[in-house]
Formats: C-alpha cells, sequence, structure tokens
C-alpha cells in the first residue's frame, strides 16, 4: 500500500505501508491518495520432485530460485516464467510462462521422462496458459513518460495586462480524454492574497480554501465531455508595472493519471500589471510647456502681420 497526502499539487507525506501520520493546518484542504494492490502465491512443482527451477518475472526482471516442491508468497500478479534444469538423461519440457491472477494460486507442474517412463505434455495444468490471457500491468511500474498527453485541465483569462485595480475574468476548463466517467473530480486553484481579491460568490460550488487556494468538487465527467467555471479577481490597487498576477489550477480524479502526466493535470494562467500613462505635475508641466509654445507663436505670428501693413502702408 502506498498512502500520499498533498497539498494542492504539493507532497506533504508519503509512505509505502499500512499507515500514515501527518500535521494539518487551518483553513487547508487535504488530498490523501491510497493506492494498493493485491498479491498472490506461486507454486513450482514437478514429478519427480527434487528438480532444481528458475523462476523469472517476466515485468521487472526479477529471478526466483528453488528445487521442487516449492512455494512463493506476496507475489505481484504479473508473468512468471519457469525454467527446469533436469539431468541429463531425462528429457527436457519446454519452459513454462504463465500469469498469476490476483488474489490466486498460480501452480507451475512439470511430468518428466527419465529412461523408459512416458512424457506429459508440458505445461498440462488446470489454468490456462500465459499466452491466452492478457499480461496485468505492475501497481509501481517506476516508469518515466517524457511524451506530451493531451491537456487534462486548461486556465484562460480574458486579457494579458490589467491596471491596477482592474477586474480580469479567468476560465477552468477540465476535459476528460478518456472513454470511461471520472469520478470525485478535484479543481484547486492557488493565488496570492497580496495581489488579488477573488470576487465571491464562486460559481458552480466553488469555495475558498484557507486564504490562497479555491476548491471546486465534481462528482461526475463523462468521457469526452468538459467541465468549465469562471472566476473574477480584482488586482490590488498598490500593483505597479513589472507585477504580475498569478493563478495555478490543478484537477484530480480517483481515475486520474496525475502521476504519469503532472503537466497535463495543470495549468498557469498568468496577467501582467500594464504601465499607467504619466499623470500629476509631470504632465501638467508639459501642457504648461505646450501652451507657452502656443502663445509665443500666436504673438510672433502677430507682429509679423503688423510690420507687413505698416510697410505696405
Amino acid at each position: 500500500t502506498r498512502i500520499t497526502v498533498k497539498f494542492g499539487s504539493v507532497t506533504v507525506a508519503e509512505t509505502v505501508g499500512s499507515h500514515l501520520t501527518f500535521d494539518i493546518e487551518d483553513d487547508r484542504t487535504y488530498r490523501v491518495t491510497i493506492e494498493y494492490g493485491y498479491t498472490g502465491s506461486v507454486q513450482v512443482l514437478s514429478e519427480p520432485s527434487g528438480v532444481p527451477f528458475e523462476m523469472k518475472d517476466t515485468v521487472s526482471g526479477a529471478m526466483y530460485y528453488g528445487v521442487t516442491p516449492m512455494a512463493f508468497h506476496d507475489m505481484a500478479p504479473v508473468s512468471y516464467r519457469v525454467d527446469y534444469a533436469v539431468e541429463a538423461d531425462c528429457e527436457v519440457q519446454k519452459d513454462q510462462q504463465r500469469t498469476l491472477i490476483a488474489g490466486t494460486s498460480l501452480t507451475f507442474w512439470a511430468d518428466f521422462t527419465c529412461g523408459d517412463r512416458d512424457v506429459r505434455t508440458a505445461g498440462s495444468t488446470p489454468a490456462p496458459l500465459g499466452t491466452e490471457m492478457r499480461r496485468p500491468t505492475p501497481l509501481y511500474s517506476g516508469e518515466t513518460h517524457e511524451d506530451m498527453p493531451a491537456k487534462r485541465i486548461v486556465q484562460t483569462s480574458n486579457m494579458g495586462e490589467v491596471a491596477p485595480g482592474g477586474l480580469v475574468r479567468f476560465t477552468i476548463a477540465v476535459t476528460n480524454v478518456t472513454r470511461s466517467t471520472l469520478h470525485n473530480v478535484m479543481v484547486t486553484n492557488e493565488f496570492d492574497p497580496s495581489m488579488v481579491d477573488i470576487q465571491l460568490p464562486l460559481r458552480d460550488g466553488g469555495v475558498i480554501a484557507g486564504d490562497a487556494q479555491m476548491l471546486w468538487d465534481i462528482p461526475t465527467i463523462y468521457a469526452g465531455q468538459t467541465w468549465t467555471t469562471t472566476y473574477f479577481a480584482r488586482a490590488h490597487e498598490n500593483l505597479v508595472a513589472g507585477d504580475r498576477i498569478v493563478m495555478n489550477s490543478h484537477a484530480y480524479s480517483d481515475e486520474a493519471d496525475f502521476d504519469l502526466y503532472p503537466q497535463a493535470w495543470s495549468s498557469t494562467a498568468g496577467v501582467g500589471i500594464a504601465y499607467m500613462p504619466q499623470t500629476g505635475d509631470t504632465l501638467n508641466l508639459i501642457l504648461v510647456l505646450s501652451a507657452l509654445v502656443g502663445v509665443g507663436f500666436l504673438t510672433n505670428l502677430t507682429n509679423r502681420r503688423k510690420q507687413s501693413v505698416d510697410r505696405t502702408a
């Protein structure tokens, strides 16, 4: 069992075991995820007994060695292959590969012919051969995914810049890209309360969790559908040009592949603070200078006209 505690996208605590103790803070919403997997047992038998063998986990490559009869417990539900090491005067059968179903017991059995004894067909056990069964996926594969999957959540804003005190509309959209229903979808959105004020009430059942996070709980999103919501944030009056408002949203569900594709389940929207036009003394000085230039131009033009009239007379 693996237990993980997260606050937003931050992992607070994690353990591989049956219990986990952690502290919580006031006005914070935590998400506890428990992953578990069933194991089974594998028996390796033969007639006659006392035959050495090696068994391989075909998924992880782990090797197990023993002498028949032998049993292995708490084994992962994957495919195994057994190779028997028989004596030189015994007829060797083909290797056996079988798949262990979670919560069950798997038995490998082989009957060898030594001397004048008959040969029994290899792999003649009551359960079907592993090649006829779907290979299960291991619970903790540890694989690294570097591909770019389809975005599960996207957050956008209606403008790229806003003046201090201005209002910005944000939109969050979560799309179910799978062929089955997503259940218990939780959408979180972190913000900086020193930069914006969230306009309440939030739509679509949203609530403020603590002082820096918004939260939506969505019971279901059907295959191919998109859930959307909008909210408004007002920039603080004391913000200056160069400041940037950043909103970080994340989505989770019971069926989510967040651990494999965290970038697809996260989205960031940023809005810059716009440069304001100059006002006050500087602008007034420009206006005064403009006025003085205009007066000087008119006076000069009047004097020129008067001199021209006097010369004509």
